[in-house]
């Protein structure tokens, strides 16, 4: 593969079709609750309605009018992510800790956070596999591919080989999950805390 390369990385048609239904039914179902209810509630109620309205027309704007590219340089990712405003997040190849085939696509651990490359995101299978055939080549880390797995097993990992020659190669998974594990509590508790408010939100 020749460097840098751009791929178009983007949310289905289908999904952000699909999505935008949802939203929109719930600004319905906001505005059918508000019917019979006076006062404050009600005033939140199509506050709701409103937000759900303004989510679903996002949504497909986004999908149509911003799209998304996934770059891959000489030395790092450049994975958009992020809603409704999209954000580069640079992921060198050098801060990668640890990788798995999921059941969606690649997942890649960093001292960073997880972040997931997307197979259903791209245009074509074929550049979903250049992409990650590249990442598993700068990385130096050996995967088999999805179909070369054992039928049992529906998640497969592997670790980048160590840099150091004098680190033990039984210490060096134990040695980088650590890097992972052992960023300090407060940013961890605050990751944890909104990821509940958003769940807690949908609910709602």
């Amino acid at each position: 593969m020749n460097l840098p390369c751009q791929y178009a990385y983007n949310l289905p048609w289908r999904g952000a079709v699909i999505g935008a239904l949802f939203y929109a039914g719930l600004s319905v179902l906001m505005v059918q609750f508000a019917k019979d209810i006076a006062g404050v509630v009600f005033v939140g109620l199509i506050a709701l309605s409103a937000m759900f309205a303004v989510l679903a027309v996002t949504m497909l704007t986004r999908r149509l009018v911003f799209p998304r590219v996934l770059e891959v340089t000489d030395d790092a990712i450049l994975f958009p992510r992020g809603f409704p405003r999209t954000r580069i997040t640079r992921i060198a190849f050098t801060d990668i800790i640890r990788m798995s085939w999921t059941q969606t696509g690649l997942y890649m651990a960093t001292a960073k956070g997880g972040f997931e490359i997307t197979a259903s995101h791209f245009k074509e299978i074929e550049s979903y596999r250049a992409v990650t055939d590249c990442i598993c080549t700068e990385t130096s880390i050996v995967m088999p591919r999805r179909g070369e797995q054992k039928q049992s097993a529906w998640i497969s990992g592997g670790l980048p080989a160590p840099v150091l020659h004098w680190v033990e190669s039984e210490d060096w998974p134990r040695y980088r999950t650590h890097l992972v594990v052992s960023k300090s509590l407060l940013p961890r508790f605050v990751k944890a805390l909104w990821f509940f408010v958003r769940c807690f939100s949908v609910i709602l």
